[in-house]
């Protein structure tokens, strides 16, 4: 009589645990819109489907305890680790969204915010909700999961990954992500710090100007402009960065 623990069992919640930590990281997954029950039933299917491939890559069940709990615990951590950095990306449109309120006089106008459960400026829901809309549109959750399926031929079951090359991983992400942020939010911090030199200026030439009555709606009318302008460009950069980082995510 054939032993399921042994050949069904066991492999499939070892891929289960990878595959279903990193989907409750990965952007566009993980939103707190989305039912916790979908993902953990979007999870055990995939895991499912992946099955098939990923038999032959599953270790036997070990008689120890430990080790059973080890291959668990390694297989949670490389799943967060693969995930985590995708999902720090989505905090680059945080920045950016911040940034750009901030600059046009928009840093009051807070929304709720579906995604996170927590209230966000204006632009940094807008963004937000732009690009996980563009991660399902172009199909990169797809490549989300093709990048957790290619981690088996370099992080197989059972081997801790090096923790130095994670950290140093994880930190390069938290730098770009930044240097992104920045970089989406050129175009309206350009505009926006122009428009308050140039109030500056009229402040000294005529001093019985109303500065702050006179700049501030005049900031939010340039900075939408100049934010519906860029939208498209803004967003691009995004997801060029995204696809590049999945990228290389399946390279390395």
């Amino acid at each position: 009589m054939p032993d399921i623990a042994n050949l069904f069992v066991f492999p499939f919640f070892l891929i289960f645990m990878r595959f279903g930590s990193a989907i409750m990281i990965f952007p566009a997954y993980s939103d707190l819109s989305i039912s916790k029950r979908i993902r953990l039933l979007l999870a055990l299917f995939i895991s499912l489907a992946m099955f098939p491939l990923l038999e032959s890559k599953m270790p036997d069940l070990p008689e120890a305890n430990s080790v059973m709990v080890s291959y668990i615990v390694i297989e949670v951590f490389i799943g967060i680790s693969l995930a985590i950095s995708s999902r720090l990306f989505m905090t680059a449109l945080n920045t950016a969204g911040e940034l750009i309120g901030f600059t046009s006089g928009l840093q009051a106008a807070s929304l709720f915010d579906p995604r996170s459960g927590t209230s966000s400026s204006a632009p940094t829901l807008f963004l937000s909700v732009t690009a996980v809309t563009l991660i399902f549109i172009t199909d990169l959750h797809h490549d989300m999961l093709i990048a957790i399926y290619d981690s088996y031929n370099y992080f197989p079951v059972g081997e801790l990954p090096n923790l130095e090359d994670t950290t140093f991983a994880v930190t390069k992400v938290i730098l770009d992500m930044f240097r992104i942020g920045i970089k989406i939010a050129a175009p309206v911090m350009v505009v926006g710090f122009l428009t308050y030199v140039a109030f500056g200026i009229f402040n000294r030439l005529i001093p019985q100007l109303p500065v702050f009555f006179v700049a501030l709606p005049i900031t939010i009318i340039g900075g939408l402009f100049v934010l519906g302008v860029s939208l498209a460009s803004m967003i691009t950069l995004f997801m060029d960065e995204l696809t590049q980082h999945l990228v290389l995510s399946m390279a390395v």
